[in-house]
């Protein structure tokens, strides 16, 4: 018997070879430009379906054939008990007009077990042909020939002829007892009456009526055939257009039957889901060819699929019950990706199979860098009979580095201003509103990928008017910038942000060394800095070390406000939906109460509706809409095929949104709940400035063809809406603190939820307190700093909280200026030089030859939209994060001269670039331990030690009974990390 079920399992299964993953069905659609619909050389096409029809001749009606298809089990001549399996079987069956009728189509079983249902599943194959238009009628003056009438304009070619139906033909896989329901298209009729030039009717199941012009009549529009299953439609092929608007016959003929929201010259439609490779069932492979879902240089995830070898119909004994995965390696290249697989194969895993679904997943790790590979999966049954393996080559990446890559900014300086160098000689002067000139001692902050810059020592233009010969007289000179820029880092542009016009007297002054942090809410809070009381703010003149605190709103920020359409505080009864009317409901929107301090325009960013119906009868609905001041959109249109189906009464709860994955239109009526994307795109309706007021929903139903009518209703709506600002500017708010920090710049800030810790600086002297500012209550507490002394041999740096720790660069020391990256490990105390990758094209005309300009005072945040930052820089094999730097002061520069506009370069840099973190992130210690989330877990579980110590310490308030007890910096980076605030900051 064992013997007998190894040749089954050898007949079923096949050779690994013949068990490659073939590609998913090319579904055929077409449509015809004639009278002769597609594919009428096909044998299972029947004449004259789906053909236009002549002059004064109706369409031909559209078709279907279904073909099932499987491998059939026979018995063994001479062996009663044994099965093999034959050639694969196709079973047809033919569906041709019956009058208005939906027909019904079961997916058939295997021999024997026809009405076994469910029992496993079957391919079938569809071909569908959609009816014919009407030729037109001619008129009842017209003798001429039938020619055909060319719009050049148009670019069009009409003919009297009607055109033959749209065609489409692929592979389903089906539920054995599934029922497939058959709509058949009529073919368009063609004029009315000869008498009285009539345009020709619409064939049956969408198809639209010929004109009628008063002399001749257009032919009718075929129908489309659907087929669907449970109100899904899975296939449909579009009805031929009528004729008409010829030299022969001047009245338009009808459009053939289609989607809504479809185009009649794709032919038709075929819902992808349903959609079986090209073998089918065929491919009886067991396992499928594994492919790697995941896979980088030292680690890959595997999936394959049992496919059809579950072996309902065959044998339990056959029935695949776990898989072993086996791997082998080797340093032999390969050449177009041809197996050279080792035979040392190593046992990696064991992997039942899911009884939930016929995916099986591995994962292999600890994998050599750029090293070429083997992966074999092998199927066996309960009983240990192996049921086929499959072996797949495989290369993993080559080990990620870190390198900088210069960002070309898309913009360009063209605002020179006429002035006078140094040697009071005329010269340009350099000014630009479309890109920052270079600067020192700025911030960064960085929120959903949208860097924010501002402040800095920078070059500006200072103009004046000459008191003898009164001109104007403009010159370089280095200022304390206010200026507040916004860079895109996918479309690398920058822009200037201006303030409220209401709000400019309430900007920051002027500064360099302050620092700007971010809180969870993406609101910027800015602290001190160094400034001048010089009206001009020029850098070194009556410096002015500063202590205040800004908030700065998010430029780009999202206001999400959901509106109660029914059930809100007016406590409104359930609307009343009367047959043969339109009923609406309206809901008022105040913008105010969006932003009790709303002072901007604020524009639609995205929309939600949620609809919760009561229908008597769901085909009697027309359309639901949705309108505004601004516009209005269809959010569900009624078809043909809705029109058709039974009347039962129903609760309808539905989600509109234009970011749902499927469409309503795909549904032959008013599917019963879900989230679906509406007739009409939200965004093109209502995409510009939100509209205060009147918000409506209008649901239109027809008259019920039952004698008997019951109301339907409207249960509730809301309406959710997402806003931002049509224009991003500078909403900056001076914050009135209960008490006042001690002035400072350089200090370092690193925010844990929504408070900051500030950190030492210098005033007139380096300082070691700490200081922790809560945004909630904005109040300053001083904590009892733990040991503050120097531990870093720079100042100046700027640096990154990422999840690989805390990296380092640049920094100024006694000898100049560096371009070195440091790596922090806070939990080992550990520092560690990282190394980047050298590459010419990195260069800067101002660097040295070791790669990137050395400088101090730049600013740094880290970005992690890597997929769009990758694409637009066309960056390969830079898997992980990335840091994105701005600016800095390069020093003194030894080889410093007049350019060709007179002027010595100064040291401010006004460069952009992109480091890839993948060898950081790669090669950090912190996750090489990999014990983020236990570590963690524990420190952020308030009834831990570890968080009774951090309220006794860093978490101390001055109403607290505990005492103070000393808070060390390395603490809150650790909390920060924990929680993922991965941030910028400068050290000092």
């Amino acid at each position: 018997m064992r013997s007998l079920l190894l040749l089954l399992a050898t007949l079923v299964c096949g050779s690994a070879a013949a068990a490659a993953k073939v590609p998913k069905t090319q579904s055929l659609l077409s449509v015809s430009r004639g009278t002769t619909p597609p594919n009428t050389n096909d044998p299972d096409y029947s004449y004259p379906a789906s053909r236009g029809g002549e002059v004064n001749k109706p369409g031909g009606n559209g078709m279907v054939v279904i073909l099932a298809k499987a491998k059939e089990p026979t018995l063994l001549a001479g062996a009663a008990m044994t099965k093999t399996y034959d050639d694969i079987v196709l079973t047809s069956k033919y569906f041709f007009r019956e009058e208005k009728m939906v027909q019904e189509y079961i997916v058939p079983g295997y021999a024997g077990k026809e009405n076994s249902a469910p029992y496993g599943k079957r391919e079938v194959r569809v071909k569908v042909w959609g009816g014919g238009g009407g030729g037109c009628g001619g008129g009842r003056w017209e003798t001429t020939e039938p020619l055909p009438k060319i719009d050049a304009e148009n670019d069009r070619i009409y003919y009297s002829q009607g055109s033959g139906g749209g065609y489409v033909e692929t592979n389903l896989l089906l539920n054995i007892g599934d029922k497939l329901h058959v709509t058949i298209g009529g073919g368009g009729d063609t004029e009315g009456s000869q008498n009285d030039s009539l345009g020709g009717n619409g064939g049956y199941n969408g198809g639209y009526p010929g004109r009628d012009d008063g002399t001749s009549g257009g032919g009718g529009g075929g129908g489309m055939t659907v087929l669907e299953s449970n109100g899904t439609v899975i296939v449909a092929a579009f009805g031929g257009d009528g004729g008409g608007n010829t030299s022969y016959c001047s009245a338009e003929g009808g459009e053939g039957g289609s989607l809504r929201g479809m185009s009649r010259d794709v032919g038709g439609y075929v819902n992808e889901e349903w959609v079986v490779d090209d073998d089918g069932l065929g491919d009886w492979s067991c396992p499928s060819v594994p492919y790697a879902t995941v896979l980088t240089h030292d680690f890959a995830s595997f999936t394959w699929n049992a496919g059809s070898n579950q072996h309902h119909q065959i044998s339990k004994d056959l029935y695949v019950d776990r898989y072993i995965v086996y791997l082998s390696g080797h340093d032999v290249p390969r050449e177009n990706n041809d197996s050279m697989c080792s035979e040392d194969y190593k046992l990696q895993d064991h992997v039942r199979r899911s009884l939930v679904n016929t995916n099986a997943t591995t994962e292999l790790r600890n994998l050599k860098a750029n090293f070429s590979y083997c992966i074999l999966v092998e199927a066996f049954s309960k009983d240990g009979i192996s049921l086929g393996k499959q072996i797949h080559p495989f290369s993993t990446l080559a080990e990620p580095t870190n390198s900088w890559l210069r960002v070309k900014i898309r913009q360009f300086n063209i605002d020179d201003t006429l002035g006078y160098n140094a040697n009071n000689k005329p010269s340009l002067c350099a000014f630009s509103k479309n890109i920052p000139t270079g600067r020192r001692g700025h911030s960064m902050a960085v929120f959903n990928d949208q860097v924010y810059i501002f402040g800095g020592a920078t070059v500006k233009c200072i103009c004046r008017s000459d008191s003898l010969d009164q001109e104007e007289r403009c010159f370089s000179k280095n200022v304390l910038s206010n200026e507040l820029w916004h860079m895109d880092p996918v479309t690398s542009e920058f822009s200037l942000l201006e303030p409220f016009p209401s709000t400019e007297a309430k900007t920051p002054r002027g500064r360099e060394q302050h620092s700007m942090s971010v809180l969870p809410d993406g609101s910027m809070i800015l602290i001190g800095g160094i400034s001048t009381e010089n009206e001009d703010l020029l850098v070194g003149e009556d410096s002015l070390v500063l202590g205040d605190v800004w908030m700065l709103s998010n430029p780009h920020r999202v206001i999400s406000y959901t509106f109660d359409g029914i059930n809100d505080i007016m406590n409104d009864m359930p609307v009343v939906l009367t047959p043969g009317t339109t009923s609406y409901h309206a809901r008022q929107i105040s913008l105010t109460s969006i932003d009790p301090e709303f002072e901007e325009d604020m524009c639609v960013k995205d929309i939600q509706v949620k609809i919760s119906l009561e229908l008597y009868c769901p085909r009697d609905l027309d359309y639901i809409s949705l309108n505004s001041g601004s516009g209005q959109q269809k959010l569900f249109i009624s078809s043909v095929q809705s029109r058709n189906k039974e009347c039962n009464r129903s609760t309808i709860n539905l989600t509109f949104s234009d970011d749902a994955k499927e469409s309503v239109l795909s549904y032959s009526g008013l599917p019963m709940s879900g989230v679906f994307r509406p007739a009409g795109s939200f965004i093109s309706a209502f995409g510009g400035m939100l509209v205060a007021g009147e918000w409506t929903l209008a649901i239109a139903q027809s008259e019920s063809k039952d004698d008997e009518q019951n109301e339907s209703s409207l249960l509730n709506w809301t309406l959710h809406i997402d806003a931002q600002p049509c224009r991003a500017r500078a909403k900056w708010n001076k914050l009135e603190t209960s008490s006042i920090i001690p002035p400072r710049r350089l200090h370092t800030t690193i925010t844990v939820g929504d408070s900051i810790f500030v950190i030492g600086g210098y005033s007139n002297r380096r300082l070691y307190d700490l200081w922790r500012f809560d945004h909630d209550t904005l109040t300053w507490t001083e904590l009892n700093a733990a040991s503050m002394r120097k531990e870093w041999p720079l100042h100046g740096q700027s640096a990154l909280l990422g999840p690989f720790g805390v990296l380092v660069y640049g920094g100024l020391e006694p000898g100049g200026p560096r371009h070195d990256l440091w790596l922090f490990d806070f939990i080992e105390v550990v520092w560690s030089s990282v190394s980047v990758a050298q590459n010419a094209s990195v260069f800067h005309e101002s660097a040295s030859h070791h790669g990137l300009p050395y400088r101090y005072l730049s600013a740094m945040g880290l970005l992690t939209n890597t997929y769009l930052t990758y694409k637009m820089h066309n960056i390969e094999g830079m898997p992980g994060l990335l840091a994105i730097t701005f600016g800095g002061d390069g020093g003194l520069l030894s080889n410093a001269h007049n350019d060709s506009k007179g002027f010595t370069p100064n040291s401010f840099f006004d460069d952009v670039w992109l480091l890839s973190l993948g060898g950081v992130n790669i090669k950090s210690p912190i996750n090489k331990r990999g014990n983020k989330r236990h570590y963690c877990k524990w420190r952020l579980d308030p009834n831990s030690t570890a968080q009774k110590s951090w309220k006794r310490s860093c978490g101390w308030n001055a109403a607290d009974e505990e005492p103070r007890e000393e808070c060390h910096w390395r603490d809150i980076l650790t909390i920060a990390w924990c929680m993922d605030q991965y941030q910028s900051f400068q050290l000092s």
